[in-house]
């Protein structure tokens, strides 16, 4: 199969080309999970913050306790590793504004079926002399299922309703994998999906994910071929200006999305550089793209950087 060309310089000759090989990092933001998701986050800025700083790390929550059902607000999770940041977020009544809005999205996400029940519940024991609060599964159809990791004691019997029991929730298989394995991949589809959304950019430029960039370049008197895949790329359909091309990273740090900035704006392209972090006045990032970065702290990302490619027309 011959490769898609989908933009090529009149004069140098780079050219961007489309991805033809599929790998397990390829990703279709139109796919339902995904658009739903990135969709939510794009349309809920009270959550969103939340969500990326949560996502973002290098160990996210991998449960969520069932957002249908609150626990009281004077609830204090125990010091255990099953109650750390890194494995269960918690809905209490009283939660900030980001968290209730993080809970309502765990509630759409629920009635999609995009978070499942998981195998593991909250469970407090009913002993009133313990009380304590534990992680565990269990098959309730046997007689004693659920027992308290503290006293030992069963907290579930077959046949006896336990409204002290919460389930917990996982991600779908496809969202676990974007969340977990593809860590800040999710900055590309809320970019992507901002740009699909407005009407004026799908009506002037090609919305392009995960494109190739193909350029030559000149090292110890030879001519040689080099290659970057962007993030997302506009291409203009009048060609008037040349592509515009976002770079999400979680860093602005690192030499290889360093060498892509260059190299886009070696090229004559406009760059806009994503980051959750800052990016250093010193870094050559600043110099050479529009840097929107610390977006957890900015209310209007990502609708700034459509605001900025229309600025452009």
């Amino acid at each position: 199969m011959a490769t898609q060309i989908l933009y090529r310089h009149p004069t140098n000759g780079f050219r961007i080309e489309k991805r033809e090989e599929k790998t397990d990092s390829d990703i279709s933001w139109e796919y339902g999970q995904y658009a739903f998701l990135c969709e939510k986050l794009i349309e809920e800025p009270e959550a969103r913050p939340l969500f990326l700083d949560i996502y973002l790390k290098s160990n996210p929550p991998l449960l969520l306790a069932d957002p249908d059902k609150q626990f009281d607000k004077s609830f204090i999770p125990p010091v255990s590793a099953f109650f750390s940041e890194e494995t269960i977020v918690l809905f209490k009544e009283g939660d900030d504004v980001s968290k209730e809005a993080l809970r309502k999205l765990a509630q759409e996400l629920k009635s999609q079926k995009f978070l499942t029940q998981d195998i593991l519940s909250i469970i407090k024991c009913k002993d009133k002399n313990c009380g304590y609060f534990s992680v565990g599964g269990g098959d309730v159809s046997k007689k004693k299922s659920f027992f308290c990791s503290k006293c030992g004691n069963p907290v579930h019997e077959r046949g006896i309703t336990n409204n002290k029991i919460t389930k917990t929730f996982s991600f779908s298989p496809e969202l676990r994998d974007l969340l977990f394995k593809q860590r800040g991949k999710i900055l590309e589809g809320i970019i992507y999906t901002s740009f699909i959304k407005d009407a004026n950019i799908r009506q002037r430029f090609d919305v392009i994910s995960s494109p190739y960039l193909k350029f030559t370049y000149h090292e110890s008197g030879q001519e040689m071929e080099g290659s970057h895949e962007l993030d997302v790329v506009l291409i203009d359909k009048t060609e008037v200006i040349l592509p515009i091309v976002i770079l999400a990273s979680l860093s602005g740090n690192q030499a290889g999305e360093t060498r892509q900035v260059e190299r886009c704006d070696e090229l004559g392209m406009h760059v806009i550089f994503v980051c959750p972090k800052g990016v250093g006045d010193t870094s050559s990032i600043q110099q050479h793209s529009t840097v929107v970065d610390n977006i957890l702290r900015r209310p209007n990302f990502p609708q700034e950087i459509v605001t900025s490619v229309n600025s452009y027309l």
